[in-house]
């Protein structure tokens, strides 16, 4: 990120924070707690470097007591600029372990709305 220009979207993969595997179940190990803390550090860089990050990781969603597979959108912004979008469609081996997103998720990146999906799309 210290290379990045002021502004600039730089995008990771699908689960690039956790790691994606067939076998899915090896989520059940991972902390939802040290997501949180990856993600206020990338958040820290986001705000020093100026720059707009989106990565795929998994995240715990506490209301609903289940794991999604998630896009996550960080801006520059102090004030936790913060979305994410959950994967829609997901594969058959993820699930027995997470829930489905169920809509499109749009960002506001330098000025313009910016969307991203996981996999392969239903958009019917």
């Amino acid at each position: 990120m210290s290379r990045a220009l002021e502004d600039q979207l730089i995008l990771f993969p699908e689960c690039a924070l956790t790691g994606y595997a067939d076998d899915v179940s090896y989520i059940e190990k991972i902390d939802p707690k040290d997501i949180q803390v990856a993600l206020a550090r990338l958040h820290e860089a986001a705000y020093q470097y100026q720059v707009h990050i989106i990565f795929g990781t998994y995240l715990w969603d506490e209301p609903e007591k289940t794991w999604r597979n998630a896009a996550v959108y960080l801006g520059p912004s102090d004030q936790h600029q913060r979305s994410a979008y959950y994967k829609v469609n997901l594969a058959n081996s993820e699930r027995p372990f997470l829930k489905p997103g169920e809509e499109l998720n749009v960002f506001k990146v330098d000025f313009r709305k910016r969307s991203v999906t996981i996999g392969i799309p239903n958009l019917s």
